[in-house]
């Protein structure tokens, strides 16, 4: 899914809840013992799954370690382009 600038925050915690959840489906992991190894409920976890509650940046480097991923892996939708966006901003 491509991430366009009209986007809100909440759709995009969405976007990256949504990865959370296919990344951990497709390592096998369950909610509860991925849960349990970031030291959250199970509750609390498929909140942030569904975009619920926002995850934070420091709990989603956490869930990239624990499921061997790397942490970009939760945004694919973010472009090379982005980079150069920045960058050609720098002055």
């Amino acid at each position: 899914m491509m991430l366009h600038s009209s986007q809100s925050p909440a759709e995009i915690d969405r976007l990256i809840g949504n990865n959370l959840r296919r990344i951990r489906q497709e390592s096998k992991v369950t909610l509860a013992s991925l849960a349990s190894a970031l030291g959250l409920s199970p509750q609390k976890l498929s909140n942030h799954e569904n975009g619920l509650t926002p995850i934070s940046s420091g709990l989603l480097f956490c869930a990239s370690e624990k499921l061997g991923v790397p942490i970009n892996s939760f945004f694919p939708f973010v472009h090379a382009a982005n980079e150069n966006d920045i960058s050609n901003n720098r002055g």
